[in-house]
This record gives C-alpha cells, structure tokens and sequence, in this order.
C-alpha cells in the first residue's frame, strides 16, 4: 500500500502530474481539505485514459451494502482497497475549486465493459444536499439525462 508519499497531493490527478508513480495504480493519501489537514486514503487509477482518476465509487462484487444513512454517505464507507463509497464531503472538496471529469466504467455480467465521461463535474456541499452537476457526456456507455 502507497499510502504515504513525501508530497501531499490534493486528488490523484496532481500525484500523477508531479510523482515518478505513474502506471502504479493503488492506494494513495489525498487531501482534498488542504495540506496542513488530515489525509484521506483513496484509490488511484493510474492508468486508466492517462491516469490521476481518484476513485469515489467502486463496486464489484457486492460485498459492501452501499443502502446507508446520510451519515454514512457523507463520510463514506467501505475498503479503500475495496468496494467503497469515499464519501459526500469529500467529493464536494475534491470538486471545488478547480476543473473536474466524471468517469464511470461499467462492465456487465458477460464482462463487456463500456464507459461515460462527463466533462463537467461538481458537487455542491452540504447546505445543497450535495447538489451534482455533470454536462459534456462522451464515451460509448450511451447518455443518460441525469
């Protein structure tokens, strides 16, 4: 586990840029609250479309209930190196202050895989209900009108 580097990244998108790690997918520290605040291990995808996605969701095999409370959902759940939901809070501090993508990868019961890309990419905080807001769709998942 990666957990620790010398620098502190806010997403995975600025360890990408600024580290030797690329095509090292794993977990990472991210502090998305800024350097001098605690960190926040997530998941980074380094290789995926030329890496620095750090994963707020991921499912695969359905070990984690992801039917939770608000709580829950604001500060996440789940393993890291897992199925996890990293969590509301998190999300909307990654999301300001800067440009984000949304990307979401599906593969289905016959392994078929496909994805959706979504230029735009916020999520407002808490006094908005954690408000989304995605635009720009590309990718061959089809659209969805969200």
């Amino acid at each position: 586990m990666n957990l620790d580097i010398a620098r502190k990244f806010k997403d995975c998108t600025e360890l990408n840029r600024n580290t030797s790690t690329h095509n090292s997918s794993g977990v990472y520290k991210i502090y998305p609250m800024g350097k001098n605040a605690e960190g926040v291990p997530a998941y980074c995808d380094l290789k995926t479309d030329g890496g620095g996605w750090t994963l707020i969701q991921r499912r695969f095999d359905g070990s984690v209930d992801f039917r939770r409370t608000w709580v829950e959902c604001e500060n996440g759940f789940g393993n890291v190196n897992g199925e996890l939901w990293l969590g509301n809070k998190y999300v909307h501090l990654l999301t300001i202050g800067g440009h984000y993508e949304l990307r979401i990868d599906l593969t289905d019961e016959n392994n078929r895989t496909s994805y959706a890309v979504y230029s735009t990419f916020i999520v407002g905080d808490s006094a908005s209900k954690y408000n989304l807001t995605v635009s720009g769709y590309s990718g061959n998942a089809g659209m969805y009108q969200l």
